[in-house]
C-alpha cells in the first residue's frame, strides 16, 4: 500500500508498530524528544527508600519509569498508580503488591486515594518534572506525602523537516521539547496518550485528539491516528 500520510512519534516505537503503520498507508517517523536518566541509588539512598516504603500506608507511581528506577528495593505492599503502562509495569515488577487504587490520570488517582479515607501517608516516586496535580490534592486533604525523585527527564529538542500529518505525544515533557524548535502546519493533527498530555498541547494548538482508552498504550495511540486519517481522508 502506498504511503498516504506521515506520522511522527515523539518517542521510540517497536518495529511491529512501523509495520502496522505501513500496512495502513502511513509512514511512521521517529524521534525521542525526551530521554530518561535514572537517579543513582546508593546503598544509603536505597535504605532510606526502603524505610519510606515500610513506614507509609501506600506507594504511589504515575510513571512506569519511576517503577523501573526502584525495582531493586523493598517491594511495596500496597500501591496506587496510573493505569495502562504504569499499572502493567507495577504488576510485572511488584507482582505480590495489592493495587489499592488505579486511574487514567493523576487527579482521578488522587481522588480515589482520598476517598478510601484510610490513607494517611504515602511515598511518591517520581521524575524531576512531575506535575503538581496529585501532590497538591493529597496535601489539601492532609495526606502526608513524601516525594522521592528517582529519574530525570532530559529534553532532546530537534527541528523536524518535511510535512507531518500527525504527531503522537506521550507526555507533557515531550510536548515542551517538540515545540521548542517546531511549529505545526495548519492541517497537522496532534494525538495525545492521555488528558494530561492533551492539556499540555492546548497551549500550542486546537487540533488535538486525546485517546480515551482504559489502557493507554503506544499501539492504541497509533491506531487512533490511523483511524482518524482513514475517516478524514
Amino acid at each position: 500500500m502506498a504511503n498516504k500520510y506521515n506520522i511522527l512519534s515523539t518517542k521510540t516505537l517497536p518495529a511491529i508498530l512501523h509495520e502496522l503503520a505501513e500496512e495502513n498507508g502511513a509512514l511512521l517517523r521517529i524521534h525521542n524528544f525526551v530521554e530518561i536518566a535514572p537517579v543513582f541509588i546508593s546503598p544509603e539512598f536505597q535504605e532510606a527508600i526502603n524505610q519510606l516504603i515500610q513506614s507509609c500506608n501506600v506507594t504511589v507511581f504515575t510513571s512506569a519509569n519511576a517503577v523501573l528506577s526502584i525495582k531493586g528495593v523493598t517491594a511495596p505492599a500496597q500501591i496506587c498508580c496510573l493505569s495502562g503502562n504504569t499499572l502493567e509495569t507495577v504488576q510485572r515488577i511488584f507482582p505480590n503488591a495489592t493495587i489499592v487504587a488505579t486511574a487514567d490520570h493523576a487527579a482521578e488517582l488522587a481522588n480515589q486515594m482520598i476517598a478510601t479515607r484510610n490513607i494517611h501517608s504515602a511515598v511518591f516516586f517520581c521524575g524531576n518534572k512531575r506535575r503538581d496535580t496529585l501532590p497538591d490534592l493529597l496535601q489539601q486533604h492532609h495526606i502526608d506525602l513524601k516525594e522521592v525523585v528517582v529519574y530525570e527527564t532530559i529534553p532532546v529538542p530537534v527541528p523536524i523537516e518535511g510535512h507531518i500529518d500527525g504527531v503522537l505525544f506521550f507526555s507533557p515533557s515531550g510536548v515542551e521539547a517538540y515545540f521548542q524548535y517546531n511549529q505545526l502546519a495548519p492541517d497537522t493533527v496532534c494525538f495525545a496518550i492521555g488528558q494530561t498530555t492533551g492539556d499540555a498541547l492546548k497551549a500550542y494548538t486546537s487540533k488535538v485528539v486525546v485517546m480515551n482508552e482504559e489502557k493507554p498504550s503506544a499501539k492504541n495511540l497509533l491506531q487512533l491516528a490511523i483511524t482518524y486519517f482513514k475517516n478524514h481522508n
